[in-house]
């Protein structure tokens, strides 16, 4: 299974196997730019997963400012979907480990 798959189809136990295999993938990118952290945020129920990242494999992140094709970062993608619960306290990791709170998008958008 496909670590982009695992999120859509809410495959927490195989998305936590494909990490512990390869850490690595925590930087892949889907078709938008998004990386793997990014369709975490965005998908509906699934903070558990970017928390999973987040306090298990920050390391491994090559770059937490890492933009996608709109130029949003995983904290622009936090703010947006800040209606989903446990969010602030992502962005708070998110800040703790470096993301950019000036980075801006393609539309000069903090």
């Amino acid at each position: 299974m496909e670590i982009f798959e695992c999120i859509y189809d809410d495959k927490f136990e195989d998305f936590k196997d494909i990490i512990r295999e390869d850490n690595s993938v925590v930087n892949l990118e889907n078709k938008d730019g998004d990386t793997v952290l990014m369709k975490c945020i965005s998908t509906r129920n699934r903070t558990r997963f970017a928390f999973y990242i987040l306090d298990n494999h920050s390391e491994n992140i090559k770059n937490i400012n890492e933009k996608n094709k709109s130029g949003e970062t995983a904290l622009h993608y936090a703010m947006k979907f800040k209606v989903f619960t446990k969010l602030d306290e992502l962005i708070y990791k998110l800040l703790s480990i470096g993301a950019d709170p000036e980075a801006k998008t393609k539309n000069n958008v903090t």
